[in-house]
C-alpha cells in the first residue's frame, strides 16, 4: 500500500482515509496541527497503538501544544476584558467632559451676550436703567455659573 500512496498525486492522498490499525470498536480520532500529511485522514487508535512510546510522543507534544496555545489565547482575552474596561471608563470621561463643555459654552454665551445687552438697554433715549441693570446681573451669574462648573468639574 505504501508505494500506492506515494505513485498517487498527493491531492489524492489527503482525501482518502486510512485503514483501521487495530480494533474496529476503538474511537476515530481526527488529528489536527500543522502536518499537512495528517490532514483531512482519519484514524482509528486500538490501545496497542497507543502503547506505542512514538504514539505516546506524539500525543504528547500534541497535548503540550494545545496547552501553549490555550495559555496564549487566556492572556488574549484577558488583555481584551482589560481593555473593554479601559474603553467604557473613557467613554463615561467623555461623556462627562461634553456635558460639561456644553455647560460651560451655552453659561458662557448667553451670559456675555446677556452682559452685552445690557448696554443696548443703558443706550437706549430715555435709559431703561431697571431693564439694563436685571440683564447684566443675570448675564452676569449665568457667564460665573458657566465658568464654575468648568472649574469645578476640571478639579
Amino acid at each position: 500500500m505504501p508505494e500506492e500512496i506515494e505513485s498517487q498525486p498527493p491531492s489524492t492522498v489527503e482525501n482518502e482515509t486510512l485503514a483501521p490499525l487495530g480494533q474496529s470498536g476503538s474511537q476515530q480520532v481526527a488529528p489536527s496541527g500543522d502536518r499537512q500529511v495528517f490532514r483531512a485522514l482519519r484514524r482509528q487508535l486500538s490501545d496497542e497503538d497507543l502503547a506505542q512510546t512514538g504514539v505516546q510522543k506524539l500525543i504528547l507534544h500534541m497535548l503540550e501544544q494545545a496547552e501553549a496555545d490555550r495559555d496564549e489565547a487566556e492572556s488574549f482575552r484577558q488583555r481584551y476584558h482589560d481593555s473593554d474596561k479601559e474603553v467604557a471608563i473613557l467613554r463615561e470621561k467623555s461623556r462627562s467632559a461634553t456635558a460639561v463643555d456644553i455647560a460651560y459654552g451655552a453659561g458662557t454665551g448667553a451670559g456675555g451676550a446677556m452682559i452685552g445687552a445690557a448696554f443696548y438697554f443703558w443706550g437706549k433715549n430715555p435709559p431703561d436703567d431697571l431693564a439694563g441693570h436685571v440683564v447684566f446681573w443675570f448675564g452676569l451669574l449665568l457667564f460665573i455659573g458657566g465658568v464654575l462648573i468648568k472649574l469645578i468639574k476640571a478639579k
